[in-house]
């Protein structure tokens, strides 16, 4: 098997998988002897490079522990997104009647379906936008959540300017 000796990759040893022996080359050993200052810079040298390889696999197990704390497919979420689209269904009933409350119900079902199953549409193909790989379940659950608040960050804002809010 052929590696490198050390995390600057300048020498390249030969070592036997069967007994661990190493082979050098002509002038190897010395260019291993003047790679480092010290064994104290090795060791650092060693130590940054094992920190490189590790850091992939701390993300991964960070992102694993997040997504298990956040709340993107708890029941909670689920029930009040459903409650929020029947409120918009029934207000919109009650003001606009029933093709209005039938086109805003269109509206909110796949930022509610974002909102209650993140994994299924983080999971989906886009044909529109030709992606092909899986998007986060937080980015799906975040942004249904933001498109179901929309009409109430709207209404809010109405109200401040009918009102002179600063």
């Amino acid at each position: 098997m052929r590696h490198f000796f050390s995390p600057k990759r300048a020498v390249t040893v030969d070592e036997c998988p069967t007994c661990a022996g190493i082979w050098l080359d002509s002038g190897e050993l010395q260019r291993i002897r003047t790679e480092y200052d010290s064994e104290g810079a090795r060791k650092q040298a060693a130590h940054l490079c094992l920190e490189e390889i590790l850091v992939g696999d701390r993300m991964d197990l960070m992102r694993k522990e997040i997504d298990e704390q956040l709340p993107y497919d708890t029941s909670r979420s689920r029930v009040v997104a459903s409650l929020l689209v029947i409120f918009y269904f029934v207000v919109t009933f009650k003001f606009g009647g029933a093709a209005a409350a039938m086109t805003r119900l269109y509206v909110c079902i796949v930022p509610w379906a974002c909102v209650c199953f993140p994994e299924t549409f983080g999971a989906a193909i886009s044909p529109v936008l030709g992606t092909a790989r899986e998007s986060p379940r937080s980015f799906v659950w975040f942004f249904g959540w933001l498109v179901l608040l929309l009409p109430l960050i709207q209404l809010l804002i109405v109200f401040a300017e009918t009102v002179g809010l600063p």
